[in-house]
């Protein structure tokens, strides 16, 4: 009897195993999906109106986030033009120094401020209503959905307008700008900061590099607040070409894109 039970117990046993194992030898080998490659036809998009001077922006939605696919053009007190010329601010938008785009009183506008008193994580700035200045940590979002989702495309190729930029390299090293979200980021350089020496008060990197800043400042443990984290597009590689930085300072003048609250 205990033999005939042992039999029937293994012929069940044997049973089971058969229908969990599913003809897969190896379950270890399983691929997990990789994630999927975008396209221009899948990025949602819209227009958004600015109600102080109806100026009106192309936007996009990239992951989770709306974005201005255009550089602002708000004319704030103290902004700039490239070159001081009105042509560039309608073609490339207009370059703010940090506090200037931060839309803060001239009674912070002075060296060594730190500001977190008054900017917080939705901080308006010179952006439209419901709009603001995105965050350090809100470009880092976006630039590694970018990476995510654009297969081997490099990110500055998938984030940069084919307008506007210069020519690099030739062949399968020349550098190509396909816009695949749409973000459509023009090469509008900067202007750098009046009071640095060296190099100061001029305006620089046009058609090769492009410059964003963030609302974060840099507090570094020398206590160093007059510099603000900022997002640098380099027009020379398709890979590893948008990267954030703490070395500027915020009397630097640079791009500005919105991102909605």
């Amino acid at each position: 009897m205990m033999k005939k039970a042992y039999v029937y117990f293994c012929i069940v046993l044997s049973i089971i195993f058969a229908g969990c194992d599913n003809g897969a030898e190896n379950p270890v080998d399983v691929k997990v999906p990789e994630e999927t490659v975008l396209t221009r036809a899948d990025i949602k998009e819209d227009v958004v109106k600015d109600g102080r001077d109806g100026e009106s922006y192309r936007t996009v939605k990239i992951g989770e986030q709306w974005w201005m696919a255009e550089n602002l053009r708000y004319a704030a007190d103290s902004s700039l033009c490239y070159n001081d010329e009105e042509y560039f601010c309608k073609a490339y938008g207009r370059l703010y120094p940090w506090v200037v785009a931060m839309n803060l009183d001239t009674i912070y506008r002075r060296s060594g401020a730190i500001y977190d008193d008054v900017v917080d994580s939705l901080h308006q700035g010179v952006c439209p209503e419901g709009w603001h200045v995105p965050t350090k940590t809100e470009w880092e979002t976006m630039i590694e959905f970018v990476k995510a989702h654009s297969g081997v495309e490099g990110d500055g190729t998938s984030l940069r307008s084919p307008e506007m930029w210069a020519e690099y390299g030739e062949g399968t090293s020349k550098v190509t700008h396909s816009d695949r979200f749409g973000f459509s980021v023009l090469p509008a350089g900067m202007h750098t900061d009046p009071t640095a020496g060296y190099n100061a008060n001029i305006y620089t990197e046009f058609t090769g590099h492009a410059y964003f800043w963030t609302a974060t400042e840099v507090n570094s443990y020398r206590n160093d607040v007059t510099k603000a984290y900022h997002v640098w597009f380099c027009g020379q590689w398709n890979d590893n070409a948008v990267r954030l930085y703490d070395s500027k300072s915020k009397r630097d003048a640079m791009s500005i894109r919105c991102i909605k609250n």
